[in-house]
């Protein structure tokens, strides 16, 4: 199940409680993950054990953070984010590059970086 939220929400900390600070989340991606008041989360999830599955936050149309435990996972979210919203330039772990490039981002290296890549929706900006 898909949830979209943000940090005001009752339920928020249920489920990304186990994410923030994860030693593994940041390890995977090489990103802290806040949860910072303008963020808003999409949240990919296993109702039954309020697991995070995938995660995606995303401020002004900017894709802040990004995580999966299962490619399949972050597609889907990815694919519901750009139904939402005209996805700009974001600069986003390239652990999942090829998941951007598969859910219909357009990515492009960036000069100086070798963690981080940039993406944005396929439209005119």
């Amino acid at each position: 199940m898909i949830l979209k939220m943000n940090n005001q929400d009752k339920n928020f900390y249920k489920y990304m409680g186990p994410v923030f600070g994860s030693r593994k989340v940041e390890a995977e991606t090489n990103d802290r993950i806040y949860d910072d008041n303008n963020k808003i989360w999409y949240i990919y999830t296993n109702q039954k054990s309020k697991q995070v599955l995938a995660l995606v936050a995303v401020s002004t149309n900017v894709i802040k953070n990004v995580y999966t435990i299962q490619k399949k996972y972050l597609i889907n979210l990815l694919k519901e984010v750009q139904q939402d919203i005209k996805v700009r330039a974001s600069i986003v772990p390239i652990v999942y590059k090829d998941i951007y490039k598969e859910s219909g981002l357009i990515v492009t290296t960036i000069n100086g970086y070798k963690k981080y890549i940039s993406v944005r929706g396929d439209y005119d900006e």
